[in-house]
């Protein structure tokens, strides 16, 4: 469907990104970021991922000066003015899906596209996300599928977790982990792929 003027590098190491970028044949290198993902003092949940989408790209961007188009993103999920983090263990896992239980949460994802140091793409995708309500003990069995590990909010809304969602408005990809619709028209918008 479309072509790309170069190779990319995603900075990421997210397995659902990968498989968005490759579901569409762009060529592409994973590279793992490592930065420090602390929260600042009442840092709002949107300044918060976009400061880290930015901060993955220009991590990686320094290692692959020869590669010109660097692609990361953040995902969070914020409870109000809360961010839910992901959880170290099973019962930070349970109290995140406990908090969220029965309510509305906002999904954030980030990306950001490194172009050069004075050329850079930036855009986010907020969704609500409205979660039944259940009972402890189906929560509690859910964790012991290990799908909370590494995941903002502890649940994954493709895979087992889908069972939790009542309700989403909003870009579904974005809450998977990368909006990949807004990707597209933002990756044509600056001639970073065009049409077969």
């Amino acid at each position: 469907m479309f072509k790309q003027a170069h190779k990319w590098i995603l900075a990421s190491s997210s397995p659902r990104r990968r498989d968005m970028l490759n579901r569409y044949c762009f060529d592409f290198t994973p590279h793992s970021p490592f930065v420090d993902e602390s929260i600042k003092d009442n840092e709002n949940p949107l300044a918060y991922t976009k400061r880290i989408a930015q901060k993955k790209a220009r991590f990686v961007a320094n290692l692959h000066k020869n590669i010109p188009v660097v692609i990361a993103a953040d995902t969070i999920i914020a409870l109000g003015k809360e961010i839910i983090t992901k959880p170290d263990n099973q019962k930070s896992a349970l109290k995140s899906l406990l908090n969220l239980n029965g309510k509305v949460h906002d999904v954030y994802t980030a990306v950001a596209i490194h172009l050069s140091e004075q050329n850079n793409i930036y855009f986010y995708a907020k969704t609500k996300v409205e979660f039944f309500s259940h009972p402890t003990k189906l929560l509690e069995s859910y964790i012991q599928t290990k799908e909370y590990l590494d995941k903002s909010g502890a649940y994954s809304i493709e895979e087992l977790g889908t069972f939790l969602i009542k309700k989403i408005n909003g870009s579904w990809n974005s809450v998977v982990g990368f909006p990949i619709e807004l990707f597209i028209q933002h990756a044509l918008s600056a001639n970073l792929i065009k049409p077969i």
